[in-house]
Protein backbone atom coordinates (compact mmCIF):
# COMPACT_ATOMS: atom_id res chain seq x y z
CA UNK A 1 0.00 0.00 0.00
CA UNK A 2 2.93 2.67 0.48
CA UNK A 3 4.36 2.26 -2.81
CA UNK A 4 0.72 3.35 -4.79
CA UNK A 5 0.70 7.15 -2.35
CA UNK A 6 4.49 7.61 -2.71
CA UNK A 7 4.35 7.45 -6.41
CA UNK A 8 1.83 10.85 -6.90
CA UNK A 9 3.94 13.00 -4.27
CA UNK A 10 7.24 11.86 -6.31
CA UNK A 11 5.67 12.92 -9.37
CA UNK A 12 4.78 16.07 -7.28
CA UNK A 13 8.13 17.04 -6.42
CA UNK A 14 9.74 16.12 -9.79
CA UNK A 15 6.79 18.30 -11.56
CA UNK A 16 7.58 21.37 -9.28
CA UNK A 17 11.52 20.64 -9.82
CA UNK A 18 10.86 20.45 -13.86
CA UNK A 19 8.92 23.91 -13.43
CA UNK A 20 11.35 26.17 -11.26
CA UNK A 21 13.99 25.26 -13.81
CA UNK A 22 12.00 26.01 -17.00
CA UNK A 23 11.08 29.18 -15.10
CA UNK A 24 14.93 29.65 -14.39
CA UNK A 25 16.08 29.13 -18.15
CA UNK A 26 13.17 31.36 -19.08
CA UNK A 27 14.22 34.13 -17.49
CA UNK A 28 18.02 33.45 -18.07
CA UNK A 29 17.32 33.97 -21.77
CA UNK A 30 15.25 36.74 -21.34
CA UNK A 31 17.63 38.68 -19.46
CA UNK A 32 20.25 37.30 -22.28
CA UNK A 33 18.06 39.04 -25.14
CA UNK A 34 17.50 42.02 -23.02
CA UNK A 35 21.49 42.22 -22.51
CA UNK A 36 22.03 42.10 -26.12
CA UNK A 37 18.93 44.54 -26.56
CA UNK A 38 20.77 47.04 -23.80
CA UNK A 39 24.17 47.02 -25.69
CA UNK A 40 23.27 47.19 -28.95
CA UNK A 41 21.13 50.96 -27.38
CA UNK A 42 24.36 51.62 -25.53
CA UNK A 43 26.86 51.45 -28.43
CA UNK A 44 24.27 53.91 -30.67
CA UNK A 45 24.21 56.25 -27.48
CA UNK A 46 27.56 55.95 -27.50
CA UNK A 47 27.63 57.41 -31.07
CA UNK A 48 25.26 59.85 -30.41
CA UNK A 49 27.37 61.55 -27.88
CA UNK A 50 30.70 61.04 -30.11
CA UNK A 51 28.73 62.76 -33.08
CA UNK A 52 28.51 65.89 -30.78
CA UNK A 53 24.73 65.54 -28.97
CA UNK A 54 24.97 67.97 -26.95
CA UNK A 55 25.12 67.40 -22.51
CA UNK A 56 21.45 66.82 -21.24
CA UNK A 57 20.27 65.56 -24.65
CA UNK A 58 17.93 62.65 -25.31
CA UNK A 59 20.32 59.80 -26.21
CA UNK A 60 18.08 57.12 -26.17
CA UNK A 61 15.52 59.34 -28.19
CA UNK A 62 18.26 60.45 -30.80
CA UNK A 63 19.77 56.87 -31.11
CA UNK A 64 15.91 55.53 -31.39
CA UNK A 65 15.20 57.99 -34.56
CA UNK A 66 17.83 56.40 -36.67
CA UNK A 67 17.07 52.92 -35.45
CA UNK A 68 13.73 52.33 -33.55
CA UNK A 69 13.80 48.71 -32.95
CA UNK A 70 16.67 49.91 -30.17
CA UNK A 71 14.12 51.25 -28.02
CA UNK A 72 11.14 49.09 -29.54
CA UNK A 73 13.24 45.83 -27.87
CA UNK A 74 13.47 47.32 -24.38
CA UNK A 75 9.43 48.36 -24.46
CA UNK A 76 8.77 46.11 -21.73
CA UNK A 77 11.05 47.80 -19.07
CA UNK A 78 12.13 51.07 -17.89
CA UNK A 79 15.23 52.59 -19.29
CA UNK A 80 17.30 55.13 -17.38
CA UNK A 81 20.26 57.13 -19.10
CA UNK A 82 23.09 58.98 -17.23
CA UNK A 83 25.22 61.36 -19.54
CA UNK A 84 28.41 61.89 -17.54
CA UNK A 85 30.68 64.07 -20.00
CA UNK A 86 30.91 62.44 -23.22
CA UNK A 87 29.86 58.71 -21.68
CA UNK A 88 26.52 57.11 -20.93
CA UNK A 89 25.37 54.91 -18.29
CA UNK A 90 22.33 53.12 -19.32
CA UNK A 91 20.40 51.51 -16.26
CA UNK A 92 17.37 49.00 -17.08
CA UNK A 93 14.11 48.22 -14.54
CA UNK A 94 11.50 46.61 -14.25
CA UNK A 95 8.89 48.33 -15.95
CA UNK A 96 7.06 49.35 -12.46
CA UNK A 97 10.60 50.66 -11.42
CA UNK A 98 10.99 47.83 -8.80
CA UNK A 99 13.77 46.22 -9.60
CA UNK A 100 17.18 46.92 -11.33
CA UNK A 101 17.73 44.38 -13.82
CA UNK A 102 20.91 45.31 -16.18
CA UNK A 103 23.03 48.10 -15.59
CA UNK A 104 25.77 49.02 -18.41
CA UNK A 105 28.27 51.85 -19.56
CA UNK A 106 28.15 52.51 -22.92
CA UNK A 107 32.54 52.64 -23.74
CA UNK A 108 32.50 48.84 -21.80
CA UNK A 109 32.41 45.99 -24.18
CA UNK A 110 30.30 43.63 -21.90
CA UNK A 111 26.92 44.59 -19.82
CA UNK A 112 28.51 45.65 -16.60
CA UNK A 113 26.66 44.61 -14.10
CA UNK A 114 23.57 42.04 -14.20
CA UNK A 115 21.32 43.16 -11.00
CA UNK A 116 19.09 40.55 -12.07
CA UNK A 117 21.44 37.98 -10.47
CA UNK A 118 21.49 39.49 -6.73
CA UNK A 119 17.99 39.33 -6.43
CA UNK A 120 15.75 42.62 -5.69
CA UNK A 121 17.86 45.14 -5.81
CA UNK A 122 16.15 48.68 -6.29
CA UNK A 123 16.33 50.87 -9.61
CA UNK A 124 19.15 53.24 -8.72
CA UNK A 125 22.66 53.82 -10.52
CA UNK A 126 25.59 52.27 -8.88
CA UNK A 127 27.71 52.40 -11.70
CA UNK A 128 29.71 55.26 -13.40
CA UNK A 129 31.46 56.15 -16.44
CA UNK A 130 34.92 55.90 -14.44
CA UNK A 131 35.00 52.66 -15.83
CA UNK A 132 36.01 54.60 -19.35
CA UNK A 133 39.44 55.91 -17.64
Amino acid sequence: MRGPRLAPAALFLLLAACSVLLYKDREEGSMARAATDLRRLSNAMQGELWRGAPPGSDLAALACRRDPSLCDALAEFDLQVKQEGDEAVLLLCTKDKGKALLENVACTPEIDFKAWEQGKLPCRFTLSADLCK
